[in-house]
C-alpha cells in the first residue's frame, strides 16, 4: 500500500513539475539569436534605400513590458543612398524594437519585431 501512494504522489508531483516548467518558459526571455532572427524576418531593415553593412549588435535589453514584449536596443551600421544614387558614408544607428511571440500560420510559436517600445 505504501508503495502504491508513493508512485501515485510521484505521478502528481512530476505532473505539476512540468506544467510549472512550461508555464514559466512562456514568459522567458528570447535569446540573442532569436532577437537578431526576429528582427531580420520582419522586412523592417530591408529597404532599397539604405543597406545595413555590418551585424546587428545587441546593446541593451530593458525589462519587459505589460504587453508582453521585450523592449532591445540594437546598434547597426547603415549607407544611406541618396536621391541622387550616390550613397553616404558608413553611418552607426541605435534603433529599439520591441520582441514579441506570435503565432505563425502553421500554428508554431515563432518571435516577431517591431520598431519603438
Amino acid at each position: 500500500m505504501r508503495g502504491k501512494v508513493t508512485s501515485i504522489f510521484m505521478v502528481l508531483f512530476l505532473t505539476t513539475l512540468i506544467l510549472a516548467v512550461a508555464g514559466c518558459s512562456r514568459f522567458s526571455r528570447p535569446s540573442d539569436a532569436e532577437v537578431i532572427k526576429a528582427i531580420e524576418d520582419s522586412g523592417i531593415l530591408k529597404d532599397k534605400t539604405f543597406t545595413i553593412t555590418s551585424p546587428l549588435v545587441i546593446l541593451e535589453r530593458s525589462v519587459q513590458n505589460k504587453d508582453g514584449s521585450w523592449p532591445v536596443r540594437v546598434k547597426m551600421t547603415m549607407i544611406i543612398q541618396m536621391p541622387d544614387g550616390t550613397l553616404s558614408n558608413p553611418r552607426e544607428n541605435t534603433t529599439t524594437f520591441r520582441i514579441f511571440k506570435s503565432t505563425d500560420s502553421a500554428g508554431h510559436a515563432v518571435w516577431k519585431a517591431a520598431l519603438g517600445y
